[in-house]
């Protein structure tokens, strides 16, 4: 698949000073932003493997069942340089192409199908059965996937 954003660029968050960007490497990650020539925003997490077993361990050890953030991407240190080389890989693996801009809502635009709607709706009716008290068996869960995606 042709990328749809060929040169993204570095963007961080408003208000980002030269102390951020020190910091960044000490703390071990950074939010920021890939922006596309069309203005198209990204979010990602850059995180390096130290911070991310101590957030992954502190997550697990609260109580909470799972471990989860958006947009993650694990790299070896979190400096500027070492992000900027790393967008180009990402972009010719296809991140872009995998995640939506910032803004653009789920089941809309040029990436959503017929499939990709139903499968959107079938997860919001669950998560409402799970807000209702309701929970799925894992055989229950399956035999859904399975007729969403028609495998």
């Amino acid at each position: 698949m042709e990328p749809t954003c060929k040169a993204p660029r570095l963007v961080f968050p408003e208000g980002f000073t030269d102390r951020d960007a020190w910091e960044m490497e000490r703390k071990g990650f950074v939010y920021a932003f890939l922006e596309c020539e069309d203005g198209r925003r990204y979010q990602v997490m850059f995180i390096d493997p130290v911070r991310l077993a101590q957030d992954i361990e502190a997550t697990l050890q609260s109580g909470q069942p799972y471990y989860y953030e958006l947009g993650q991407v694990v790299v070896p240190e979190v400096t500027i340089p070492a992000l900027t080389q790393i967008i180009r890989h990402l972009v010719e693996e296809g991140y872009l192409e995998r995640h939506l801009p910032e803004g653009e809502p789920a089941g809309l635009g040029k990436r959503s199908g017929s499939g990709e709607i139903a499968i959107l709706d079938a997860i919001r009716r669950g998560e409402e059965a799970a807000a209702a008290g309701r929970t799925l068996t894992h055989e229950e869960v399956k035999e859904r996937s399975a007729s969403w995606t028609g495998k």
